[in-house]
């Protein structure tokens, strides 16, 4: 990776609810939606005390880095290099 990590930017994000969990399947990135086609690695993580699920996917082309914040419920995104 060169340089700094690309900026995180609030997305809208489909999700699909099942019984043991969530995944996203979209996310849209100002006017460019985004189709998930592999989910690789989720996890937790807390930030300042705040919960993160966390997800790096593919569309087939790049790498993302999701993550919903679970006291304000709002998703965000960025590049992975």
């Amino acid at each position: 990776m060169t340089g700094d990590s690309p900026k995180r930017q609030f997305v809208r994000a489909g999700v699909v609810f099942e019984t043991d969990g969530f995944r996203p399947v979209w996310f849209a990135m100002g006017e460019k939606k985004v189709t998930i086609k592999e989910i690789h690695y989720s996890w937790k993580e807390t930030e300042a005390g705040e919960l993160f699920y966390k997800f790096t996917v593919t569309d087939g082309i790049y790498f993302y880095e999701l993550r919903l914040s679970s006291r304000k419920m709002r998703w965000s995104a960025r590049i992975l290099e």
